[in-house]
């Protein structure tokens, strides 16, 4: 965040000698669902290695903590440090490692460390364990013996950026129905109504009541809390909408890997009257109506009433079932 930042300068600028600031920039440049799992799954890797973020593997309310760091985010500007290595997410430990130092022997003018100790600073890392006092452990057992609030829905989280997506086909020039999708479009951006976490509900808590509900409900936690969960792959067919809610029409789902047999089952249960309503609520037109509109501008397309739409091409995207409370 900004102000850490500012802090960090107002401490350098009172040493003596004087010094200057190097950041090491992680820039999001992928959806921020993408951004969410690696860093999610590096957590619950690392397990317990860690001075206070450990991974949740009952509830896994280290992912909420995770979104809210990624949300406060803001980014790097550049007269705020002297100079930036240019950081990777997606690479691991290792060329992560190689790319701070040659950056830091680029700009500092260091000698390069050898691989040897570079080796022992990775395996240093690797062995960290950080000391607790038995108030400590006393204090993690009863939060451990805490259950958390369930999750009021469980969706599919595809790693897809809506603006991304959706930018490219609203400028391009159509007909009366892309112009029409192009102001709706324009005002969800202009008043911040385009949805921040893009995801595709499944079941909600408010339909436990029916026949089909509770097992879904029971299939997708433990989907969700699977310590090697699912990841399936969508298309994204169409983006359709009215005068007050805009959504892309989710096509076809199966699991990412061949041989996901939990992937597999899961998709084949998955009642029809689900499947058929599969979407990503865009944005709606103003906090009064309820992204539940969607639902039913999805089925009346699906049922071929004419409804404004534009072909996407079957965009394909990826992502996980998780349980979401917002």
């Amino acid at each position: 965040m900004r102000q850490h930042r500012t802090a960090l300068r107002d401490v350098a600028r009172s040493c003596d000698p004087p010094v200057r600031l190097l950041a090491l920039n992680w820039a999001f440049e992928q959806p921020l669902s993408t951004i969410h799992r690696i860093c999610s799954d590096r957590v619950y890797d690392r397990g317990e290695k860690h001075q206070t973020l450990h991974a949740d593997v009952s509830g896994k309310s280290h992912e909420d903590v995770i979104w809210q760091f990624i949300e406060q985010r803001e980014e790097l500007e550049e007269h705020e440090v002297d100079a930036v290595i240019e950081m990777d997410i997606n690479e691991d430990l290792e060329h992560a490692l190689d790319r701070a130092v040659d950056g830091c022997v680029r700009i500092l003018g260091l000698e390069k460390p050898d691989q040897e100790k570079v080796g022992l600073a990775l395996a240093a890392a690797r062995g960290y364990e950080p000391t607790k006092s038995k108030e400590d452990r006393k204090k993690e057992k009863e939060k451990g013996r805490k259950k958390g609030k369930p999750p009021r829905y469980y969706g599919f989280v595809p790693e897809v950026d809506l603006l991304d997506l959706l930018n490219p086909v609203f400028l391009a020039p159509g007909g009366a129905d892309a112009a029409d999708g192009r102001q709706l479009f324009t005002n969800l951006k202009k008043n911040g109504r385009i949805t921040k976490q893009p995801h595709i509900t499944i079941v909600h808590s408010k339909s436990l009541d029916s026949e089909w509900a509770q097992p879904l409900w029971d299939r997708c936690s433990e989907l969700y809390l699977s310590s090697t969960p699912s990841t399936f792959q969508f298309t994204l067919g169409s983006v359709v909408w009215n005068d007050r809610v805009m959504a892309v029409v989710v096509g076809e789902v199966a699991p990412t890997s061949g041989d996901d047999e939990a992937g597999k089952s899961f998709l084949d249960q998955l009642p029809q009257e689900v499947r058929k309503k599969l979407h990503i609520t865009v944005g709606t037109a103003n906090k009064d109506i309820q992204p539940f509109e969607a639902h039913t501008l999805v089925e009346d397309w699906r049922n071929g009433k004419r409804t404004k739409s534009l072909q996407l091409r079957d965009i394909p995207t990826e992502g996980r079932v998780r349980g979401l409370f917002s």
